[in-house]
């Protein structure tokens, strides 16, 4: 669980620094199936085509970002932490509206630990 807490972290601290002020931030949660989708969607500017293939890549930080903290780490260990949850983070980019982040749970009970 600490670490779904930090890939979820890392996910929100992205769109916090890059929604602008008096941007939004919305997380949310829906289930389907077998499975909980959580949801990190964001009213910034987007992410440029040209870093789309790159988010993931360790280090990796797009030109828009030289600015502000941080190492480019956040969504290579979200990613790495994901797929040791037998899921991805899925991304849709809405260049100059946002982007929408998922990650896709699967749901049990106690009964079944």
């Amino acid at each position: 669980i600490r670490l779904l807490e930090r890939a979820i972290q890392n996910v929100i601290d992205n769109a916090l620094k890059f929604t602008p002020e008096n941007g939004q931030v919305t997380v949310s949660l829906t289930s389907f199936q077998d499975k909980v989708r959580l949801s990190v969607s964001d009213t910034g500017p987007g992410i440029s085509p040209e870093d789309m293939p790159h988010i993931f890549e360790r280090f990796y930080r797009s030109g828009s970002s030289i600015s502000e903290t941080g190492i480019g780490l956040g969504l290579a260990i979200s990613q790495r932490i994901a797929e040791l949850h037998n899921t991805v983070i899925g991304v849709e980019n809405l260049p100059d509206e946002g982007t929408v982040f998922t990650l896709d749970l699967e749901t049990w009970s106690l009964a079944e630990a």
